[in-house]
C-alpha cells in the first residue's frame, strides 16, 4: 500500500471534488497530476472539497475529531 502525505491527499481530494482529472507527461518521464490551487478556490469550492473528504472518510470508516486546543477562538466562545 502506498503512503501519501498531506499534499498528495489534498491533490486527490481537490481533483475528486472538482470531478476533473488532468494529467501531463513528466519532463523526465512518468505522469504528473495537474490540479487547481486551493488558494484560488472560492469558499463554495473549498466547501465541496471538505465535503468530498468527509464522504470519502465515512466510506472508509474514519472517525473524525477536532484536535483539542486547536479550535478557533470564536468557536470556543460559542461552545
Amino acid at each position: 500500500m502506498q503512503k501519501l502525505d498531506s499534499e498528495d491527499w489534498k491533490a486527490l481530494m481537490t481533483a475528486a471534488a472538482r470531478q476533473e482529472i488532468r494529467m501531463a507527461q513528466g519532463i523526465n518521464g512518468g505522469v504528473v497530476m495537474l490540479g487547481e490551487s486551493t488558494k484560488r478556490m472560492t469558499v463554495a469550492e473549498l466547501g465541496d472539497v471538505i465535503e468530498c473528504m468527509y464522504v470519502f472518510g465515512a466510506e472508509k470508516g474514519v472517525t473524525w475529531s477536532e484536535p483539542k486546543g486547536k479550535m478557533p477562538e470564536q468557536w470556543e466562545a460559542a461552545a
